[in-house]
């Protein structure tokens, strides 16, 4: 599943998998267990353009200024902090609020990405001052005038379609984002000239699942229709019912 606008969409991967989305009054929410390392899936659907993407979590730009540039009809999938050095850097790993190494456990924005979309002005489907294969995810780097980064490693093209996963939590909690793991995914500058306003912001927001008995959603993921406590199906748009947790 996935959160998007003006083709442009976001999405939570752990073990290898999007996360299925659910739609509350208070937006859009994942589930995850606390301690997992995940990556944020950056989609351009824009068959013709590229796009630039600024990434907050818990309120904090784990870019530090920067953009990524994300190439017409493709993906990056983002795994860590990205700070002065662009060859390795430390994984996004979901930990509850309580976690000591949560910087502020009562803050409101715990927990939410939120992505900036932006127009990138290029004339050409690929800058040809770098050797760039198609496909091949871009960064932009604020604190050097037109100047653009991409990624040499850690790019997947997609998922593996099909299954779900198997489901032994109930109940969320808060959780934020701290330093996980080493990665070894890499950036490099490429020039490239980005509008300075956005033209659509994605936000999601990530729950902790605690053990227990599945968690079945009360309402549909898709058309919002109440769900019957032993419904498989919904029955007014048909999706297959799926607990808190599952991934595609």
């Amino acid at each position: 599943m996935m959160a998007y606008l003006h083709d442009c969409v976001v999405s939570v991967i752990a073990d290898g998998r999007p996360l299925r989305e659910h739609t509350k009054e208070s937006g859009t929410e994942v589930y995850l267990r606390f301690g997992t390392e995940y990556k944020i899936r950056l989609r351009n659907r824009n068959k013709l353009a590229k796009v630039a993407a600024s990434v907050f979590v818990d309120g904090t730009d784990i870019l530090e200024g920067r953009q990524m540039i994300i190439d017409f009809d493709s993906h990056v999938d983002l795994e860590r902090f990205l700070s002065d050095d662009l060859g390795s850097g430390k994984k996004l790993k979901f930990v509850s609020v309580n976690h000591s190494e949560v910087n502020d456990p009562g803050s409101e924005e715990n927990g939410l990405i939120e992505v900036k979309f932006y127009r990138v002005n290029t004339t050409t489907w690929l800058n040809t001052s770098v050797n760039v294969s198609p496909g091949v995810p871009y960064y932009w780097n604020t604190n050097i005038h037109d100047n653009a980064c991409y990624s040499y490693t850690g790019f997947l093209r997609s998922c593996s379609p099909g299954g779900t996963a198997e489901v032994n939590y109930c109940a969320s909690q808060d959780g934020a984002t701290v330093e996980g793991g080493h990665s070894g995914q890499s950036f490099q500058s490429v020039n490239e000239d980005i509008d300075p306003t956005p033209f659509a912001v994605v936000k999601v927001r990530m729950k902790g699942l605690v053990h227990g008995e599945p968690m079945k959603p009360t309402y549909c993921t898709r058309c919002g229709s109440k769900l019957g406590r032993k419904d498989k199906f919904c029955r007014n748009c048909g999706r297959r019912v799926s607990y808190y947790g599952e991934t595609e």
